[in-house]
């Protein structure tokens, strides 16, 4: 009914493992560093993985964890090969560094009971594209999601009260980070969210004052859904866009319908005149050609 602590670690010949029924926890260390461990079947019984549990099971692309568990250690599936997680909902608590490394996750369901996305929980999960973080989580943990490489897109609901040191450092494909809390405390580095991200926040926000101080992109909550130039909704502002806004001009010089959405016209009409025309086109490239020397953009 008890397994000792490290029992299977380094067992490198292992690669399925069967847990009868009645034991409820996995110890530290129990499994790590079982390379070759490619199948595991935990029991109904289980109710909480300790800290490194599988730490550098390479070889373990899938895990069905028992509904009954309810706490998940620190480093506990640190480097997994795990490209898909379903968390159950009884779990209350996932411990620091717990995905690290897990380099080819993909997608990952959370539990709603957590409040906290602690330190490193996601670090360096290189082709993490989507997460949901649930309405109770209060806090994101410095480093959480750094080196998160596929994530393009996330939503901070307005429980989230804090980020993090460094929380989304290096995340080159993030394109939107959506921040619900007016309130929540960012932690006051340019490394804390990458400039490439589009912020999307309230007016009179903390969010907006970290905005203003590292001189990023954003969009207001609640205001219409476009950025100015960007025609083709790519949330880049570059000749692409500068060569749809004229494939409009000629089109719309044929009497021809609009291929654009509203959103779209909005965008392409760059300085305000309520038409659309090459004026508009050499505006977006005087951005482009901005942005390309290192200098400030015109808008």
């Amino acid at each position: 009914s008890a397994i000792a602590e490290g029992a299977f670690y380094g067992c490198t010949y292992i690669d399925t493992v069967v847990l009868p029924a009645g034991i409820e926890k996995i110890p530290k260390w129990t499994f790590a560093n079982c390379s070759n461990l490619s199948s595991v079947i935990l029991p109904e019984t289980l109710n909480y993985i300790d800290d490194v549990a599988f730490y550098g099971c390479q070889g373990l692309k899938e895990i069905q964890i028992p509904d009954t568990v309810t706490h998940i250690g620190t480093e506990t599936f640190y480097s997994c090969g795990f490209v898909t997680v379903d968390l159950p909902h009884k779990i209350s608590h996932i411990g620091e560094g717990a995905f690290y490394a897990c380099t080819e996750l993909t997608s990952i369901t959370l539990p709603e009971k957590i409040e906290a996305i602690e330190k490193n929980m996601f670090s360096w999960c290189e082709s993490l594209a989507e997460i949901t973080i649930p309405e109770n989580v209060k806090s994101i943990g410095d480093m959480s999601f750094s080196l998160c490489e596929s994530l393009s897109d996330i939503t901070l609901p307005e429980s989230v009260s804090v980020i993090g040191s460094g929380a989304f450092f290096d995340c080159t494909s993030l394109k939107k980070v959506t921040i619900e809390n007016p309130h929540c405390k960012i932690y006051d580095s340019e490394d804390t969210i990458p400039s490439t991200a589009m912020i999307y926040c309230h007016e009179n926000s903390t969010a907006k004052n970290y905005i203003n101080s590292y001189g990023m992109d954003y969009h207001i909550i609640g205001q219409p859904e476009y950025i100015l130039g960007d025609v083709s909704e790519d949330l880049l502002i570059d000749s692409v866009d500068a060569s749809m806004l004229l494939a409009e001009y000629a089109l719309m010089q044929t009497g021809k319908e609009s291929s654009l959405s509203e959103h779209q016209k909005s965008a392409a009409d760059v300085n305000g005149d309520s038409v659309i025309d090459s004026a508009d086109a050499s505006k977006i490239m005087e951005y482009y050609a901005a942005l390309s020397t290192g200098q400030k953009p015109p808008w």
